[in-house]
């Protein structure tokens, strides 16, 4: 039986028992010196909770109060040292009306780490403070160094977020005033929440060839060096596996298999079957898990299949996320998914690294967005998620709270959030879609939760009834991909308005008609499946979508039309200009031509009768005069034509310009 003790109470040279324990649990770097425990301790002797088991110490916790001084260094964000066996007694403070508590040590033997030993020595810290916070000995704040995952799990079960790390790797937590209040008033963190069902959980991701990229690494996701699986997608349609073959099957097989068969049960045509859809396993993952602060350092993983349904005409892919008998708050990881928070990394770089005893927080963990990045695939629309439930959730207001959250994509333990979803609005959210009578079916925005009414305990059973909604989501996901992927496209070529051209539009048109086939009303065989997938269409808002395409798509056509009118009547502008510039070189050069031609005329009559010989000066300018005057006549008669040239082109710059 483990009991508990403090520092007040403790047997005499317990310090040897916990600097034993420190020598076992902690790296050498991390290992103080015995003289320095005992200063401190000597110093502030209320500052240890102890577990023993009989006579033998398993655990403790070491903390204090610290001044000031050390509390303000120690959350300076600038300050990236690690404040640990270096401590003095001059930091620390005595217990006072106010108290800044730093937890210099948490440790277990290894032996009992699975035990409730971790939950008894959290719980006993609370009601420790809780006495001290009641006695007038406030609680101002909760701080400390992780350096394990059993470091980080503590200090965020006490409320703490990460305020730095240390120049070495190592995580600083503090809870501040407000958040210890919470604690004092609500308990830990995380453990607020007692899951009551069993579940699986599918994530949806939506992606399309990058067309920026000049790779076609897109194509290697079907190359069999990243398919895990066995056997073909033509087998999966052709070929009738009975249950207990599919019982011996691996996870990933069976998934493909029961999917598409209810493609080709309950689909018709070509569009989704294998020789247009190539479904890929690729592999087994290590999900990370967080808290609502997403600092990068998980609080568990999940262990994880991914999948990838390729549609080779169209180039949509649609990735799955599949967690069987999940065991993590499922509110928070599709919280994760609503915050693009789905990071990943390949299940036996995990394990390796748990053999070596290295932390979770030391790993490389990837976005899913990043790791398909990897193949020239992008997102192409929102993230959706099927959860699989063996049962209504049970609690606060018989679980109709914790299903709204499970809805509306929102974590029910939130660090930042203290508010509730309002009855009317959870009413709306947990209305029954269900068609047949043995499972229930609630929908939103992001969010379908599948209820099971018998629940079977082997996923190879359950999943043949969770893929007849699974695939439902998965062609749906198809169209809105499809319209998501052409508006996007639109809206680029209208941001880039002054390089579109017909070929972009013809283009556009062309990629789009590739998907209608998505948007034939005449997919399902079955007039309930065809119902379903409407129910999820509507909740999703792929029919809104299309609405904005369609009206995206009219103000492109709009745009053209109104680019091609600009370029004919400049067109148009610039042909009146060049014949006005040749209609005033040709009056010109006639005006030239007539006047020599006068001027020579008169000249040879004046010649002829013998006028030139006794011409002078005076005669000349008469006849150069009256050769002047009658240019001028043509000139003016001429005027009215050039002067109405000149206004139509003034004219037609003036409409240019507006």
């Amino acid at each position: 039986m483990i009991t508990v003790k403090t520092g007040l109470n403790a047997p005499e040279n317990f310090l040897d028992d916990v600097y034993t324990i420190d020598k076992i649990v902690y790296k050498p770097e991390y290992q103080g010196e015995r003289e320095n425990l005992t200063i401190r301790y000597n110093a502030c002797k209320d500052s240890f909770i102890l577990l023993y088991d009989g006579n033998k110490l398993i655990g403790y916790i070491n903390f204090f109060p610290v001044n000031e001084k050390l509390s303000d260094d120690m959350t300076s964000r600038l300050d990236k040292t690690m404040r640990d066996d270096d401590i003095t007694p001059e930091e620390m403070h005595d217990w006072s009306e106010k108290n800044d508590i730093f937890i210099i040590s948490v440790a277990i033997l290894p032996d009992y780490r699975k035990s409730e030993a971790i939950i008894l020595l959290g719980n006993e810290f609370l009601s420790f403070l809780r006495q001290k916070d009641k006695n007038r000995f406030k609680i101002n704040s909760i701080s400390g160094y992780a350096v394990s995952d059993g470091g980080v799990k503590f200090l965020k079960r006490f409320h703490g977020s990460l305020i730095k790390d240390t120049e070495e790797g190592d995580h600083f937590f503090y809870t501040k005033r407000a958040d210890v209040e919470d604690l004092l008033e609500n308990g830990l963190f995380l453990n607020t929440y007692k899951k009551t069902y069993e579940d699986d959980i599918y994530f949806f991701v939506p992606l399309t060839f990058d067309i920026k990229r000049t790779d076609n690494n897109y194509l290697n996701i079907q190359n069999p060096e990243y398919n895990k699986r066995k056997s073909s997608d033509i087998e999966d349609f052709e070929e009738y596996v009975p249950a207990e073959v599919m019982s011996k099957l691996q996870f990933g097989d069976v998934y493909c298999k029961c999917l598409n068969r209810h493609v080709e049960y309950e689909c018709r045509g070509e569009h989704f079957k294998n020789k247009e859809l190539s479904r890929i396993y690729l592999g087994k993952f290590a999900l990370a898990c967080y808290d609502d602060d997403y600092d990068g350092i998980p609080v568990d993983v999940e262990e994880a299949h991914l999948f990838v349904a390729a549609h080779k005409t169209t180039g949509i892919y649609i990735a799955t996320v599949a967690i069987k008998d999940n065991r993590f708050n499922p509110s928070q990881l599709i919280d994760q998914m609503s915050t693009q928070h789905l990071e990943i990394i390949p299940y036996d770089e995990y394990e390796v690294s748990t053999a070596q005893n290295k932390d979770i927080s030391s790993l490389n963990f990837t976005s899913i967005e990043d790791y398909f990045n990897n193949f020239a695939l992008i997102p192409c629309g929102e993230s959706k998620c099927v959860i699989c439930l063996e049962k209504h959730p049970e609690g606060e207001d018989d679980g109709n709270m914790e299903l709204a959250y499970l809805l509306s994509g929102e974590t029910m333990v939130s660090k930042h959030i203290d508010y509730r979803i309002k009855p009317q609005h959870r009413e709306k959210l947990i209305e029954n879609k269900a068609i047949y009578d043995y499972y229930d079916s609630y929908v939103s925005g992001s969010v379908v939760a599948f209820i099971f009414k018998d629940y079977s305990d082997n996923i190879n059973d359950r999943i043949e009834e969770e893929a007849s909604v699974l695939f439902v989501v998965e062609v749906v996901l198809f169209q809105s991909a499809s319209v998501h992927r052409t508006n996007r496209r639109v809206v680029e070529e209208l941001k880039d308005s002054r390089n579109i051209s017909n070929k972009d539009i013809n283009d556009l048109y062309v990629e789009f008609g590739k998907t209608t086939p998505f948007w034939d009303t005449d997919i399902f065989k079955y007039p309930f499946t065809q119902h379903e997938a409407d129910t999820i269409i509507n909740s999703f808002g792929i029919k809104e979508q299309l609405e904005t395409y369609h009206r995206n798509q009219q103000f492109l056509d709009r745009l053209i039309e109104l680019k091609g009118n600009i370029e004919e009547r400049e067109a148009d502008s610039i042909s009146d200009e060049h014949q006005t510039r040749l209609n005033n070189i040709l009056f010109f050069a006639g005006f030239i031509e007539t006047t020599s031609i006068i001027l020579g005329a008169v000249m040879w009559l004046f010649y002829k009768e013998g006028f030139v010989d006794v011409l002078n000066v005076e005669t000349l300018i008469r006849i150069i005069t009256v050769a002047v005057i009658f240019a001028v006549v043509i000139l003016l008669y001429n005027l009215p034509t050039f002067t109405k040239n000149r206004r139509l082109k003034k004219k037609k710059n003036k409409d240019k310009n507006k």
